[in-house]
């Protein structure tokens, strides 16, 4: 069982975790997702509150902040944040679709979070 996901990432390594066993998703979903997700009112709004809330919570530099999206979808808020100086991963239980194509693929982990330990190793948490 890994114990740090920011190792996993760093690593270059290993990209999954154990296989989520039952998904109730559309196997279609998330690349439906992906192509509504850049201009769709609901999530810009999302996205602009969530990094309000993250200007006005943590006090630390933005560069120096490591952050995780649990349930990150098509991986389109990972990379906006990461664009915005929110150093940010990405997990889903799906992998992340091909069609997000701003997607930088090593900072996303597919599989299930509960087969991870939990080690408190992010100033941030999105789900």
């Amino acid at each position: 069982m890994p114990k740090s996901l920011l190792t996993m990432v760093r690593d270059g390594g290993q990209r999954s975790l154990r296989p989520v066993e039952i998904i109730h998703y559309p196997e279609d979903g998330a690349s439906q997702l992906a192509k509504m997700e850049r201009s769709h009112f609901w999530f810009e709004v999302r996205r602009e509150l969530v990094l309000t809330f993250l200007r006005s919570y943590l006090k630390a530099p933005k560069n120096q902040l490591e952050g995780i999206e649990i349930g990150c979808g098509s991986g389109f808020t990972v990379d906006w944040l990461n664009q915005k100086g929110f150093s940010t991963m990405g997990l889903d239980a799906h992998p992340i679709p091909l069609t997000n194509s701003a997607t930088q693929k090593d900072i996303f982990i597919t599989g299930d979070i509960f087969s991870v330990e939990p080690v408190a190793e992010f100033d941030f948490v999105l789900l």
